[in-house]
């Protein structure tokens, strides 16, 4: 009898703080998910790009800073909403920032959320991810 081929989930995380992309790479570590991570706006929408044309696989789920160096988290998330390859893939804004203007614009958008970093932990936020995708969070 075949073994069931067991999935791997592709998260794109996009945090200008490479210390926080560690702490959620460690908080995925063992899990069904591999992180593809950009520290700037700039490298966010190259990456984008080169989902959108099939060069590197599209990712499952992206997870986005509000407040980045270069540009907004939201400027991010239009761009990448204006893309229908992008349509069923969610995107959490992962931030600290938020005001009644940002959870207005990110709750208009089609399959997108806001999680306020201080609202959750790593090991919480796997748990939703996984919970996003259907499958139960192993040690």
């Amino acid at each position: 009898m075949a073994e069931k081929q067991k999935r791997t989930y592709r998260i794109f995380f996009i945090e200008d703080e490479p210390a926080i992309i560690d702490l959620y790479e460690s908080a995925f570590s063992g899990s069904d998910f591999k992180i593809k991570s950009a520290t700037t706006g700039k490298e966010a929408l190259e990456k984008i790009e080169r989902f959108r044309k099939g060069d590197e696989p599209k990712p499952d789920i992206i997870v986005s800073d509000i407040l980045l160096p270069d540009i907004s988290g939201l400027e991010i998330l239009k761009e990448i909403r204006k893309n229908k390859e992008f349509d069923s893939v969610p995107v959490i804004m992962l931030t600290n920032y938020g005001t009644n203007e940002i959870k207005q614009t990110v709750k208009q958008t089609p399959n997108t959320s806001h999680v306020l970093k201080m609202d959750t932990s790593p090991v919480l936020f796997v748990t939703q991810i996984c919970g996003m995708v259907g499958i139960t969070c192993t040690d």
